[in-house]
């Protein structure tokens, strides 16, 4: 360092100018708004991880569902027709016991360790009840229309089968709440078709379902929804499909009126 710098370097008596005075202030000023900033974005962000981390009950899952839903623009109200069943998936996306208890009069004992299909005629808001319940910090899913696989299945062959057939990886994060392999729900069962790849036909979604049977995935990592019966299913998928989804699913009937209309 020159002797010339060293001398300016020491000086506690340098004058500054007006503008040089304003400029130090304002980046003063910018830097503590700067600090603040990422002081308020640290606090949001443990709150965030706190809320993460932390065990939900029922009550807190339905208010986030409803939050989200509102969030994403869904048209979706808790009404008569479906408050009963509402309250119910809260309990059993929570892993609440309390779920079992609800099984309606007549129906076949529902578990925690079944997954879910949903029947009823169309409109009776099937999909978007289990739109809303996606993302949960228990069992996340992620929603595939049947129609799509059969088509998928018609352009890659077998790949498409196998892409359905287990668990499905997604990187580990709060966005998934920490869940690193989540469910599918297999959207509307019987609005496909069997297809055909290079001359090869398959029944793709009773091979998916039995697959995910056979391959041990979880129950609880599968649901479904449909139109149909479970003697239209047994028609359409066979005998030993029906078998199957009565041991891996809680059966549930929505009634009602086209909600859509």
């Amino acid at each position: 360092m020159s002797q010339e710098i060293k001398t300016i370097a020491t000086h506690s008596d340098i004058e500054l100018t007006e503008e040089e005075i304003s400029d130090a202030i304002e980046y003063a000023k910018q830097k503590k708004i700067d600090a603040l900033k990422q002081a308020e974005i640290a606090k949001y962000n443990q709150h965030v991880e706190n809320e993460i981390r932390r065990d939900w009950n029922h009550e807190d899952l339905k208010a986030f569902v409803i939050a989200r839903a509102q969030d994403r623009g869904m048209a979706f109200v808790v009404d008569e027709p479906i408050s009963l069943l509402f309250e119910a998936l809260c309990y059993y996306f929570t892993g609440d016991k309390h779920f079992e208890s609800m099984t309606p009069e007549g129906r076949r004992p529902w578990n925690l360790n079944k997954g879910l299909l949903l029947c009823g005629g169309v409109g009776t808001g099937k999909t978007t009840l289990l739109k809303v319940f996606n993302l949960n910090k228990r069992r996340a899913f992620k929603i595939v229309s049947c129609k799509h696989i059969a088509a998928k299945y018609a352009d890659v062959g077998n790949d498409a089968i196998t892409e359905h057939s287990g668990h499905w990886h997604v990187p580990t994060s709060r966005d998934y709440f920490y869940q690193n392999k989540i469910g599918i729900c297999f959207d509307d069962l019987g609005d496909e078709d069997s297809r055909k790849n290079f001359g090869n036909q398959a029944n793709v979604m009773a091979d998916i379902i039995q697959n995910r049977y056979d391959s041990g995935v979880p129950y609880h990592f599968t649901h479904i929804t449909t139109n149909l019966t479970m003697d239209e299913i047994e028609s359409f998928y066979g005998t030993r499909v029906r078998s199957r989804i009565r041991e891996m699913f809680n059966i549930i009937q929505l009634d009602g009126e086209d909600r859509r209309k």
